[in-house]
């Protein structure tokens, strides 16, 4: 075994997300073997003890057989010269079959440039062109501002290219895999900038597989949102607007003047768009939990018991004349009304494990391929260790965080599961203790491709090809939210003729200070000066604790966007959200009774509105 691939290039960060680590692990017997494989990040300044750890890949390897595993690592801090990047495989038997390290340096902190290439003379051609074109000075502050990381085989998982600020693909697409293809897609849609060069991209019916719809309907040298991200594809490295996407030229300063007036009432800010919003607040929505008994319902049950009790013992017992009975009245009392709130504060928990699922899926309007980011909620009646199973081919979104941990030169505690808790292999089996009436949340990415998008074609008329059957849609762009209503597969809407509601009028919820989900793109927003008039801001306080009452709304997903929509959509020009009838990524307790819930949003970005 080995480790062929540790980050981008050997670039890594700290406490900001999964390092990609590529393993190769090899079966050299005659006969087959199940093999167990961890990678660890080992801290030579605390005895060589694990500080972060991958799941246990569960392995089976027929006889000559050789797998390339994928792991991630959350990396933490170990000092310069002072982590080693650790992998080990064993047999059924516990034996070490196989072990490989890799000392690190320094994590560095550089902005990289990915740069993905089929030999290293191409690769050294970019390079230079990156770096040495230019006047010194241009070429000193490109030096400074930005690390290149050849990759010459791109990772085959879109987290792995978390380091990268943005991705050039000068290689011909014969050489990247279907799974290469798509993880670079995910990277975009998650934020990342690619960046396709045309003239490396070698045979032309081959490289139609890659990025085809955003290729053919984008023109050269245009920056596309897609997404949270960017697309742009250049004819040559050699032309400036190569250099000039790559290295944005400054721009001239302003009048003092002008831009003080401009910003003493509203201040725009440019902010990136959270992939996990519409998530949380679909949880906090439809998910699992539980209610226990209020601060002000204690005090009124407290008070009804001191006025019972009173009257009981000092009013009811003197006119009988038996005084003496509140020596057993009194503690009875008490016990009894113990109980009675016992069962009333209990009533509405659940008797047995339950599992909510939420599910999102963002898309464009120009491939089917989407991003998927799920929570899953366990619940548990009594106190019990749970044993979670999810399909193999979702990774784990969490930090992989264990015994070994320092901070200050103290030994953190242990996490909630153990490493050897959490394998992998054909499903996830995860263990973890749950106490009783509490839940564990857990968060999945995965990818999946739906038969189609949903688009707009030429005359106007909005198309649902994704194959699914939408509970409430709506769509939203600059001064319009149109109702869509119950969408099946296949429907063809004409925008004209649905319910259409001024999209300020639907928006700026978010400036009360209530926590609705943000738009799932890059925005600008406004900060007033003069803030938002109190009367105001208790309508819209109002109307958010009534939502306890009502069923989920897709209406609620564009409440907390800046009212201003040509701030909201300055770049994404219209967004469509579409409720329910998305898949589930099937995640089961075995052995459990459970109850079930799932919810499911499929969101729609387009990066033009013709």
């Amino acid at each position: 075994m080995s480790i062929r691939q540790f980050g981008l290039g050997g670039n890594y960060a700290v406490n900001s997300g999964p390092t990609w680590v590529q393993v190769a692990v090899r079966n050299p017997g005659d006969t087959a073997l199940s093999l167990r494989l961890k990678v660890s990040e080992l801290n030579l300044d605390f005895g060589a003890v694990p500080v972060a750890e991958s799941p246990a890949f569960m392995l089976r390897l027929g006889a000559g057989e050789e797998r390339m595993v994928d792991a991630s690592l959350n990396m933490l801090p170990g000092g310069p010269q002072h982590t080693v990047i650790y992998a080990e495989v064993t047999g059924p038997d516990g034996l070490i079959l196989g072990r490989s390290g890799r000392v690190l340096g320094p994590a560095d902190q550089d902005r990289v440039i990915a740069v993905l290439c089929s030999t290293p003379e191409g690769c050294k051609a970019v390079r230079e062109r990156i770096l040495v074109s230019g006047t010194p000075e241009e070429q000193a502050a490109r030096s400074e501002s930005a690390r290149i990381a050849q990759l010459l085989d791109p990772p085959p998982v879109a987290w792995a290219y978390g380091r990268a600020s943005l991705v050039v693909i000068a290689t011909p697409v014969s050489r990247l895999s279907s799974e290469q293809r798509d993880a670079l897609e995910l990277y975009m849609l998650d934020g990342g900038s690619l960046v396709l060069v045309e003239d490396q991209l070698a045979d032309p019916l081959r490289s139609a597989q890659l990025l085809p719809a955003y290729r053919s309907r984008v023109p050269e040298g245009t920056v596309f949102p897609a997404g949270s991200g960017h697309f742009v594809h250049i004819a040559s490295a050699s032309t400036s607007a190569f250099l000039n996407y790559l290295f944005p030229p400054r721009a001239s300063g302003q009048n003092g003047e002008q831009s003080k007036s401009k910003t003493r009432s509203v201040r725009t800010l440019t902010q990136r768009g959270e992939a996990t919003s519409e998530g949380a607040w679909l949880m906090k929505r439809t998910g699992i939990a539980f209610r226990f008994p209020s601060f002000l319902s204690l005090v009124l049950w407290i008070a009804g018991y001191l006025v019972c009790a009173g009257l009981l013992s000092f009013v009811v017992l003197r006119r009988l004349g038996r005084p003496e009975w509140g020596w057993v009245t009194i503690p009875s009392f008490a016990i009894l009304f113990s109980l009675i709130l016992y069962v009333f504060s209990v009533r509405t928990h659940p008797s047995n494990f339950g599992i909510s699922e939420v599910v999102l899926y963002r898309m464009t309007d120009l491939s089917a391929l989407s991003q998927v980011s799920a929570s899953v909620r366990i619940s548990s009646p009594t106190r019990s260790v749970i044993t979670l199973r999810m399909p193999g081919e979702v990774s784990l979104w969490a930090p992989q965080a264990f015994p070994g941990m320092f901070e200050a030169s103290t030994l953190l505690p242990r996490s909630d599961w153990a490493p050897d808790d959490i394998a992998v292999g054909e499903s996830w089996a995860m263990r973890f203790p749950l106490r009783r009436w509490s839940f564990r949340d857990l968060a999945f990415t995965a990818k999946h491709r739906f038969p189609g998008t949903v688009h707009r074609d030429a005359q106007g008329l909005l198309h649902n090809d994704t194959g699914v059957a939408f509970d409430s849609a709506i769509l939203a762009k600059e001064g319009d939210v149109f109702l869509l209503g119950r969408l099946p597969p296949g429907a063809i809407v004409d925008l004209s003729k649905v319910a259409r509601l001024d999209y300020r009028s639907e928006t700026g919820r978010g400036v009360a200070g209530l926590p609705y989900p943000g738009p799932p793109f890059a925005h600008d927003r406004y900060v007033s000066a003069e803030g938002v008039p109190e009367s105001r801001s208790n309508l819209f306080r109002e109307e958010y604790e009534a939502l306890a009452f009502k069923p989920i709304s897709s209406l609620e997903f564009v409440r907390g966007w800046p009212d201003q929509g040509s701030l909201t959509f300055s770049e994404t020009k219209a967004v469509f959200f579409g409720l329910g009838g998305a898949p589930s990524l099937g995640p089961e307790l075995p052995s459990k009774s459970r109850s079930r819930n799932t919810a499911a949003l499929v969101v729609v970005t387009f990066g033009e509105w013709p």
